[in-house]
């Protein structure tokens, strides 16, 4: 038994603690000679004089990396174990085992010369609290520390200079693979290849990724992936990441780089290191070596796709507005700029959505600025603006037309292709799994059933496939013959009627634009009142257009000169409440749509000059009531009410259809009350039959005071009850043939 001063029996009371751990999976899976003796350290122990059952072996860290020390729980466990003086010795096979930078180490031996706790590795034993092998301990902490510093710098800049001379051997992306000589070719799958194709050719068309996403979940397609380790390529449903992905892999396009992302270490509120990888412009990748293999795609292509990525973004670096096309009325979203600080405009939207103004804030968001640099309506503008494109386009729409009946075939085209494809492949594996089904012997059924199973999933597979190409089939458009096509090129030189037409999205028009617009320059002159702008078309060339704009308080949307006449007739008696009322009653809405309110119809009021109603003195001669006041005022029903406005019972007049009666009531208003009518008086009906004469004769003779009359009963029977015998009229019937009093009015 190996025997030395250093150990005490108080340190054989306590536990031996052996340390094992490789930095990384693949080295536990490798360098297994490694991990075997650094378990060997048990028997370091035994000899050293700890019994089997006081030695703790910590393994927990294997394939935990020192350089992140918050990530290795045992290593954790064992400073804590020694803190509370449970460990005599801590044995470990040598000093880039405990930690990987002096620091940690230091910590570590610091305990231990603390709470008398020694420390072995195979060259010896130490005692942190002595002089002698604390400076030992350190000067192996430091060692180790540059040893591990010069062998990463070695191996780092081998991999560099190779990486530089493009020969440093990457995992390459789906679609990619290397051939039986190591160079880089395409993926012999044709259908890998057709998938990969098909979304750089959805973003040239579409210029969005995640449209291409949608395109693809829209069609059932299935893209290629292929996991970290595996050969073997799988199919699944579309993901945005996979889209996104593919469309910024610089390898695709026939280019090796190298160094496109950095590892960067930060610090938490808890003090936890985390390590994070940060995606680095294009301007910093360390190596970029053009047309080194073949690709899919040309790398001025994946330049311009790269820019256009950036411009569909929400904002770049300076918040500036997207160029993606969004949904909303702004027509010029992500094309107008300033013409005074040159950034993007942001559109601001209005009315529910139904105007939009694009406004210059960047400068007052920034830096603080207080004033922003301008703003300016999009109506004006994008009348100018679509009227200078359709111009400018018309000579060339029978083409656009003629190339857009093209896309869309290849459209259909290039989804049922890639289905036929995949198709192919499933027929091939059911096959595949046929044969092996029919070499399995009869009597081995323990394999049979499983090879069975097998044919049976991919057999599904096919028909599932066999499925979707004929529902492609089913929804397939049939081709245009040659007359159809001729109409719709005919069709195509009027693009004003494309454009104007109810089945075209504002998305289309915006893409419309886009397609040859570079950028609208917009500098606006409030003096002036007007609005220069400039068209940069695609290509370089310019076109200056000048638009009048809307002076303030003048109102954009002109309302129909009837409703101005009907108001300006009814501000001479009635307020704004009672207007709007009148309006909306007769279903008459602004030209937006929206129903009048008091407060839209003193802004139509102030618009062209119309007065306000004010009453004056003379008003309040004659009281005037309302259909309603007067009913309460005479105790009957407001139809009661209109019924003798009808008939001429009572005066009142409207100043406009649907407007509130403004009624004079003048003797009516002095009309008796009783509960019930006097004996022998009779409704107006009645008495018109016992005078011979019509019942509006006899409504007009009670007003005009011929014959007398009261207003008897109570609620809906409340009505005229007339004396018919205080009546001078010569046409008076003897009272004994009048007929019972019954009925209302």
């Amino acid at each position: 038994m190996e025997t030395s001063s250093k150990i005490r029996p108080e340190h054989l009371q306590r536990l031996a603690g052996v340390y094992v751990r490789q930095s990384s999976p693949r080295q536990v899976r490798d360098h297994t000679a490694s991990t075997a003796l650094q378990y060997d350290l048990v028997r370091r122990a035994v000899a050293l004089g700890w019994p089997q059952e006081r030695i703790r072996v910590y393994d927990g860290d294997q394939g935990h990396s020192a350089s992140l020390p918050e990530a290795r729980e045992e290593f954790g466990e064992l400073a804590a174990d020694v803190g509370m003086r449970r460990v005599g010795i801590v044995l470990g096979f040598d000093v880039t085992r405990m930690a990987r930078n002096n620091t940690d180490w230091c910590k570590l031996f610091d305990l231990c010369g603390i709470c008398d706790t020694l420390i072995a590795d195979t060259d010896g034993l130490y005692h942190p609290a002595v002089y002698n092998d604390r400076l030992v301990l350190g000067l192996k902490g430091i060692l180790s520390e540059g040893e591990m510093h010069l062998r990463r710098e070695r191996m780092q800049g081998a991999i560099e200079w190779l990486a530089s001379e493009g020969k440093l051997r990457k995992r390459l992306p789906v679609g990619l693979e290397y051939d039986e000589e190591g160079r880089v070719r395409l993926a012999v799958d044709e259908s890998t290849r057709h998938a990969i194709q098909i979304v750089f050719t959805k973003f040239t068309q579409l210029g969005s990724a995640h449209q291409v996403y949608r395109f693809l979940q829209s069609e059932g397609l299935l893209l290629p992936t292929q996991r970290n380790g595996e050969r073997q390529v799988r199919w699944d449903k579309p993901r945005y990441s996979a889209v996104l992905g593919i469309l910024t892999n610089p390898r695709y396009a026939g280019a090796y780089v190298y160094g496109r992302n950095r590892r960067q270490r930060t610090v938490d509120v808890t003090g936890r290191i985390l390590v994070r990888t940060q995606h680095l412009p294009r301007e910093q990748w360390k190596v970029v070596l053009q047309d080194r293999h073949p690709g899919y795609i040309p790398w001025v292509t994946f330049e311009d796709n790269q820019r256009r990525l950036g411009d569909n973004a929400l904002s770049n670096a300076d918040g500036e507005a997207s160029r993606v096309v969004r949904e909303g009325s702004a027509l010029l979203q992500g094309l107008i700029r300033c013409g005074r600080c040159g950034r993007r405009m942001s559109p601001i939207y209005c009315n529910n959505g139904d105007s939009v103004r694009y406004s210059c804030e960047r400068a007052s968001r920034n830096h603080g600025d207080p004033h922003i640099c301008q703003s300016v309506g999009g109506g004006r503008l994008h009348r100018a603006v679509v009227e200078a494109f359709l111009e400018a386009l018309s000579p060339a729409s029978m083409q656009v037309t003629a190339a857009a009946l093209e896309q869309m075939d290849r459209e259909e085209d290039a989804a049922l292709a890639q289905l036929l494809k995949r198709r192919e492949r499933a027929r091939y594996e059911a096959d595949r799994a046929r044969r092996q089904y029919e070499a399995v012997e009869p009597e081995n059924r323990l394999v049979a059933r499983t090879v069975e199973a097998e044919w049976n999933r991919r057999l599904a597979a096919l028909a599932e496939v066999d499925r979707l190409i004929e529902e492609r089939r089913h929804q397939q458009s049939s081709p245009l013959t040659a007359k159809e096509r001729e109409r719709v090129l005919e069709l195509g030189l009027d693009l004003r009627r494309i454009w104007e037409a109810p089945t075209t999205t504002v998305q289309e028009r915006k893409q419309l634009l886009r397609a040859v617009l570079d950028d609208v320059v917009v500098r606006v002159d409030r003096d002036t009142h007007r609005a220069d702008i400039t068209l940069v078309w695609q290509g370089g060339d310019t076109t200056k257009l000048e638009v009048a704009l809307r002076r303030r308080g003048q109102h954009g949307r002109m309302d129909e000169k009837t409703v101005i006449e009907d108001v300006r007739k009814m501000a001479a008696s009635l307020t704004d409440v009672q207007i709007a009322g009148t309006l909306v009653r007769r279903g008459i809405r602004t030209p937006i749509g929206l129903p009048y309110t008091a407060s839209r119809v003193h802004g139509l009021r102030r618009r062209h000059g119309i007065p306000e109603y004010e009453p004056k003195p003379s008003d309040q001669s004659e009281p005037m009531y309302t259909a309603q006041q007067a009913a309460e005022k005479l105790g009957v029903t407001a139809i009661t009410v209109l019924r003798w406005l009808k008939e001429g019972f009572l005066v009142g007049d409207q100043v406009a259809p649907s407007a509130p009666w403004r009624i004079r009531l003048g003797a009516v208003a002095q009309l008796k009350v009783a509960p019930r009518a006097p004996k022998g008086w009779l409704p107006p009906k009645a008495a018109a039959r016992v005078l011979g004469i019509s019942r509006r004769t006899v409504l007009h003779w009670v007003q005009a005071g011929k014959l007398e009359a009261v207003m008897a009963g109570k609620g809906r029977r409340c009505g005229l009850r007339i004396n018919v015998s205080s009546s001078t009229s010569t046409k008076q019937q003897p009272l004994f043939d009048q007929p019972s009093a019954q009925g209302g009015v």
